[in-house]
């Protein structure tokens, strides 16, 4: 919101802005939780959990990209940055099964310019 000539958050007046938020909220509140008790292989305490099993989550997930070409829609957003970063991160651990529409999703925004001007920042 600070930068909005960047683009990466639909404006406080966009029809696409409660599902924005939403996919924000999401990543911390459900599927790091999610992600976390898988890989700690434990049982998510149903009915008093605000999270599911992560099989859930990427149902949800692959369900959303399975009929858009990212979470918000037809751009990218700032919400793609966590989910794309985190997929790819645990893409060859067993932690989630890989579709065809999660593939396509993480290998568009990972294969944006902005991301490897990113990652090589990071990688020295």
């Amino acid at each position: 919101d600070l930068y909005p000539d960047a683009g990466l958050a639909p404006a406080l007046n966009d029809k696409d802005r409660g599902t924005y938020l939403t996919w924000l909220a999401y990543y911390s509140g459900v599927i790091e939780p999610a992600f976390l008790s898988k890989f700690l292989n434990t049982a998510v305490p149903r009915g008093t959990a605000g999270w599911v099993v992560i099989e859930e989550v990427m149902e949800h997930v692959n369900r959303t990209l399975a009929s858009r070409p990212y979470l918000v829609g037809d751009r990218f957003t700032a919400a793609d940055i966590p989910y794309a970063g985190a997929f790819k991160t645990f893409w060859d651990s067993p932690l989630f099964e890989k579709t065809d529409a999660l593939t396509g999703y993480v290998k568009r925004c990972t294969e944006r310019e902005a991301y490897a001007r990113a990652s090589a920042k990071d990688n020295g």
